[in-house]
């Protein structure tokens, strides 16, 4: 069973994200896409070119695509019983929380090209007091979406358990 290396909270789904057509496979790549550990990759690249030559740039470079690969294995969307998650990266690592009992909304949309829509693909969208996660190339955001509003109400319901057992 996988579980949140932060809480120790299980993790009941994940956030797959999935694109056929060439416009929104660009979008979400860019919107996913670990920039700061490529501008890192490239400044280290750069660094030994200028102090190396050429040679320089045989080490850096694979540098740069090890801190890539490294920072995309390592970003996941997911949801535990108590929270929504978005965490990216191990350099400067990113960690977005949005728990059940601050959601205000959850919003879903499929992709208006063909080939999303023959197979259900969109955005998932969850509104938050203060923050707002959007996840791009959902498989069926429509389940997605009512999955998490469940999720919600089944926190609600343990959070007024937990209160009346305390008074």
């Amino acid at each position: 069973m996988n579980v949140d290396r932060k809480t120790g909270e299980p993790i009941l789904f994940e956030f797959r994200r999935f694109v056929l057509s060439g416009a929104l496979q660009v979008n979400v790549a860019f919107e996913t896409f670990p920039w700061r550990s490529f501008l890192l990759g490239l400044v280290v690249l750069l660094s030994l070119l200028v102090l190396f030559g050429p040679e320089g740039g045989l080490v850096g470079l694979p540098v740069l695509c090890a801190l890539v690969l490294v920072e995309m294995w390592n970003r996941r969307d997911f949801a535990t019983p108590r929270r929504i998650v978005s965490r990216s990266g191990i350099l400067g690592g990113r960690r977005i929380e949005i728990p059940f009992e601050e959601i205000e909304r959850v919003e879903f949309t499929v992709y208006p090209n063909f080939p999303e829509r023959a197979m259900d693909i969109g955005e998932v969208t969850i509104l938050g007091d203060r923050i707002a996660l959007t996840f791009s190339g959902i498989r069926q955001p429509g389940e997605v979406a009512q999955h998490v509003l469940d999720l919600k109400q089944r926190d609600q319901v343990r959070n007024e358990i937990v209160s009346g057992e305390s008074e």
